[in-house]
């Protein structure tokens, strides 16, 4: 059996209160069962830390707090303390279908020359 590579799923939260636990949950119920995730909260002035803190109780994920850096140096700094292999950004007032990840691993294996994977936005 081919060995599964861990994938860091990075969500930084702004002001997302209100999508915040659905886009977690989503990461949650992935079928694919090797994944990492790290969520941020990025200056956020509603609800959404309370909202990260009572899954991170749940469910134990890595998750911080930190003033508004802006998307890209919080998804850098995030990418620099992942474990994963793969690193699957993902917007906090997103969604993923429960085979993302699994498909997009699958699509991955034995195909070193490509650097990114994506769905038909």
């Amino acid at each position: 059996m081919r060995e599964q590579p861990l994938v860091s799923v990075i969500i930084s939260s702004y002001n997302h209160g209100s999508y915040i636990e659905e886009s977690i949950q989503s990461v949650l119920q992935q079928t694919y069962p090797n994944i990492e995730l790290l969520g941020v909260d990025d200056g956020s002035q509603d609800d959404s830390v309370e909202r990260i803190k009572k899954m991170q109780g749940q469910y134990d994920f890595d998750f911080r707090i930190q003033p508004n850096q802006g998307l890209a140096k919080t998804r850098n700094d995030c990418i620099a303390r992942s474990k994963g292999s793969l690193i699957a950004p993902f917007g906090s007032d997103d969604v993923m279908l429960p085979e993302r990840i699994k498909t997009q691993v699958d699509y991955l294996q034995d195909k070193p020359e490509v650097g990114i994977c994506a769905g038909n936005i």
